[in-house]
C-alpha cells in the first residue's frame, strides 16, 4: 500500500506541467521505466526515513517531559497487558526489601539454598528507591527482634510481608522497576549525545520506543527481572563513556553491569577486543579495581553468597525439557560449558572481525551498537533455555541503533513481532502453539535474531555514509 501511494504521488507530480496546469498523457515507455525505477528503491530509505522535523532542536526541559511521559507510557503498557509479575521476584526483591527497611545485614543471610538471588547492585538501587518513595511502607513490617539477632527469621518475615494480605503494598514495591527503565532510557540518550544528533527531537524516539519494545516489557511481565534492564543501562553507559574516551571509568561501569547481570560480560569482552593497547590497559585496570573493591565489600558485609550472586547471578543452568539441548540429550556440564563459554568466544571473534575491517569502530556509535547487538544475540545462540526477556538486550540495542542511524529496519521490526507473537501475553484465549516444544521457538527466534543483528552490522559497515555514524558536528544530514 505504501509503495502504491508513493507511485501515485510520482504519477500525479509527472502529470503536472511546470506552471501547474493539468497535462494528462499516457505514462509509458522510458517515462514509465523511470517511475518503476523510483518505485524499486529501498523501502526503508524512502518511507522509514525520520521526518525532517525531528532534526530540529529540543530544549532539555521538553526532553525531560518526554522521558517522564515515556515512563508513564511504559507503566501503562505493562499494566494493560498483564501487570507486574511475581515470578522470580524474590531473587532481587528479598534483598531490596531488607535494604529499604534498614535490615541490610540480613540481605544475603539465612536464605534457603534453593532460593536463587540476584547480585546486590540492583537490589541496593531498588531498596533505595523503595526507601525514598516509601513503597511498601503502608503495610507493617517485622521488627528487628522478630527477625532475630542473627537474621534467622528474616526470610520468613519477608514471605509474610509479601503475603496475600499485602498485595497492594507489594505491588508498589514491584513498580520500583521503573527506576531501571529510566536508567536504560537515560543511558541510551547518553549514547545519542555523543553524536551530532544531541539536543535534537530524535531524543524523543528513545523513551517512546523503549516503552513499547516487547522484550523490555517482558522483563517485568513474563518474569520479574528488572536487574536485566539495569545491567543493559550500565552497558549503554559504558558504551557512552567508551565513545568519549573515558576507558578507565568505562571499565568500572562494565564490572558493575556484570555484577547486575552476568550477560554484560559479553559487552566488556567486545570492548576489550576492539580497543587499542593503551585503551585496553585502562579498561581492564578500571574493571579489576572495581571488581576487587566491590567484591571485597560484599564479602565482608554478607559473605560468599553475595559474591557468588554478584559474579554469577542466580546461577540457574538447568536445562528445561523441550529445549534443543534437552532434545539432543546434552548433559548439564556440557550445557554449562556451551552456554557460558560459547558466547564469550563468539563475542571475541566477532569483535576481532569488525575491528580488522573497521579500526575506527570505537569512534563510531552506530557501528558499535550494531556490534553490541550482534554480541548480545550470541547469548541466544548458545543459551540452553529461551524466555522472552532473554531477547531484551538484543532488541533494545537494535532499536537504539536504528534510532541513531535514522532509519527503521524491517528486520528489527519483524523479529520483535516474532518475539511478541511467541511470548506475548496479550490474548486471554489459549494459544494454539502453547503445547509446542521450546526448541521450535529457539529454531525460529535465535537464528533470525542473530542474522538480523549481523546483517544490520554489515549494512552499517558497508552501507551509505548516512548509516556509518558520526565523527563531527558537520556530519549531521537533514
Amino acid at each position: 500500500m505504501c509503495r502504491f501511494l508513493h507511485a501515485s504521488l510520482l504519477i500525479w507530480r509527472e502529470r503536472f506541467t511546470s506552471n501547474g496546469q493539468w497535462a494528462p498523457r499516457y505514462i509509458g515507455g522510458q517515462h514509465r521505466d523511470e517511475i518503476m525505477e523510483k518505485m524499486a528503491r529501498s523501502f526503508e530509505d524512502e518511507l522509514a526515513r525520520v521526518p525532517i522535523a525531528l532534526n530540529g532542536r529540543s530544549h532539555w526541559s521538553v526532553s525531560t517531559l518526554v522521558v517522564f511521559f515515556g515512563g508513564v507510557g511504559y507503566l501503562g503498557t505493562v499494566m494493560l497487558t498483564g501487570g507486574f509479575t511475581r515470578s522470580d521476584a524474590n531473587a532481587s526483591m528479598y534483598s531490596a526489601v531488607m535494604f529499604s527497611h534498614g535490615h541490610w545485614s540480613c540481605a544475603y543471610r539465612s536464605i534457603p539454598n534453593s532460593q536463587p538471588l540476584a547480585g546486590p547492585v540492583y537490589s541496593a538501587v531498588s531498596g533505595l528507591a523503595q526507601w525514598i518513595s516509601h513503597a511498601g511502607f503502608s503495610s507493617s513490617y517485622l521488627t528487628s527482634s522478630q527477625i532475630g539477632t542473627d537474621c534467622q527469621h528474616a526470610y520468613a518475615s519477608y514471605l509474610a510481608f509479601i503475603g496475600v494480605g499485602n498485595g497492594a503494598g507489594y505491588e508498589s514495591v514491584l513498580r520500583t522497576a521503573l527506576v531501571a527503565w529510566f536508567a536504560l532510557t537515560l543511558s541510551g540518550i547518553a549514547i545519542l549525545r555523543t553524536t551530532p544528533l544531541r539536543s535534537t527531537r530524535i531524543t524523543w524516539l528513545i523513551p517512546l520506543f523503549f516503552a513499547l519494545t516487547p522484550p523490555v516489557i517482558f522483563c517485568v511481565q513474563e518474569y520479574y527481572h528488572p536487574q536485566d534492564l539495569w545491567a543493559l543501562a550500565l552497558a549503554f553507559a559504558a558504551v557512552a563513556l567508551t565513545l568519549r574516551k573515558y576507558f578507565f571509568v568505562a571499565g568500572v561501569v562494565w564490572v558493575l553491569a556484570i555484577m547486575s547481570q552476568p550477560f554484560a560480560l559479553l559487552g566488556m569482552v567486545m570492548t576489550v577486543v576492539i580497543s587499542s593497547w593503551t585503551e585496553r590497559r585502562r579498561l581492564v585496570g578500571g574493571g579489576m579495581l572495581a571488581a576487587m573493591l566491590v567484591c571485597g565489600a560484599f564479602y565482608f558485609a554478607w559473605g560468599r553468597r553475595s559474591v557468588f550472586a554478584a559474579l554469577f547471578g542466580t546461577g540457574d543452568t538447568f536445562i528445561h525439557a523441550g529445549t534443543w539441548m534437552a532434545e539432543l540429550k546434552v548433559g548439564s556440564i556440557a550445557g554449562l560449558v556451551i552456554s557460558r563459554v560459547g558466547p564469550i568466544v563468539g563475542a571475541a571473534l566477532v569483535a576481532w572481525w569488525v575491528r580488522s575491517r573497521r579500526p575506527d569502530v570505537v569512534q563510531n556509535p552506530v557501528i558499535l551498537l550494531g556490534l553490541l547487538a550482534t554480541v548480545w544475540s550470541l547469548r541466544l545462540v548458545f543459551e540452553e533455555n529461551l524466555w522472552g526477556y532473554y531477547c531484551m538486550a538484543t532488541g533494545a540495542t537494535l532499536v537504539l541503533r536504528d534510532i541513531l542511524a535514522r532509519r527503521a529496519s524491517r528486520g528489527t521490526i519483524y523479529w520483535l513481532l516474532l518475539v511478541l507473537f511467541a511470548f506475548g501475553n496479550i490474548n486471554p484465549l489459549p494459544r494454539p502453539w502453547g503445547t509446542w516444544h521450546y526448541w521450535v521457538w529457539q529454531v525460529m527466534i535465535v537464528p533470525s535474531g542473530f542474522l538480523v543483528a549481523l546483517f544490520s552490522l554489515r549494512e552499517t559497515m558497508n552501507g551509505p555514509s548516512r548509516l556509518r555514524g558520526f565523527r563531527s558536528t558537520t556530519d549531521l544530514v537533514n
